[in-house]
């Protein structure tokens, strides 16, 4: 984790080979992350673009953590 936030890396790829010809693979991929944490999320690196693994900076993650409790909790409530 640093100051700022931290980094979802993703060590395997299984549409490398396609994304490298249609980054709008990865494009997509970097809108949902940012949906499903909700917040803007960036793209540091990507497999397709031949780094090591593609990594993703996700902005004050305990906050996002905090609001992914809270949901999980009140999902709990409305359950019972």
């Amino acid at each position: 984790m640093i100051a700022s936030g931290g980094q979802l890396c993703q060590h395997h790829c299984p549409v490398a080979h396609v994304a490298a010809e249609f980054p709008q693979l990865c494009e997509a991929e970097t809108r949902v992350i940012s949906q499903l944490v909700g917040t803007h999320v960036q793209r540091l690196a990507t497999i397709a673009h031949g780094d090591g693994v593609c990594t993703t900076h996700i902005p004050n993650p305990q906050r996002i953590l905090h609001q992914i409790d809270t949901a999980r909790i009140d999902t709990v409530r409305t359950a019972s």
